[in-house]
């Protein structure tokens, strides 16, 4: 077996060091990153409204809405302005949608028709704003805020 000088004996302590460093890194880093979990955040007090499907109707395209209030309003009058838009981004319609009355608390179902088009021209719906929103007799400021729209349909509902 040849003889090593200093300098190679000295190497090989190095690449071993280094590779048992690199192996614990490698090993210890996903028990570490696991046991710091960020804090569950408190939940949003918001009205989730989802779009959950079209289906043909008498005049157009019927559109089902499904909304829960998380807040501990009771919404007298609300009011949403709605775009709808085709697969290529081209303003389809535009249309005003009463979805109040809405309690605290409550999950309920609007129904409403898109008058004179086919479901299959759409490409995803806009929220564009809220028009009118109240709490009983009081006007809600920001109320566009606690909207979050979602989307089981085929296409997409964003603000």
């Amino acid at each position: 077996m040849p003889r090593q000088n200093p300098k190679t004996r000295r190497f090989a302590r190095f690449r071993t060091a280094s590779f048992f460093a690199a192996f614990v890194a490698i090993v210890a880093f996903p028990a570490l990153a696991q046991e710091k979990q960020p804090p569950e955040s408190t939940p949003k007090e918001g009205i989730d409204i989802e779009l959950n499907k079209l289906e043909p109707g008498n005049n157009g395209c019927r559109a089902f809405m499904v909304m829960h209030n998380g807040t501990p309003r009771n919404f007298s009058n609300m009011q949403l302005d709605l775009v709808v838009f085709d697969p290529k981004g081209i303003i389809v319609d535009q249309l005003a949608v009463d979805m109040a009355p809405l309690a605290a608390g409550k999950t309920m179902v609007k129904v409403f028709e898109i008058a004179g088009h086919d479901c299959g021209n759409f490409g995803r719906v806009l929220l564009n704003d809220v028009l009118t929103c109240k709490a009983g007799d009081a006007a809600v400021e920001r109320c566009i805020d606690l909207l979050v729209p979602t989307s089981r349909a085929a296409i997409g509902f964003i603000k």
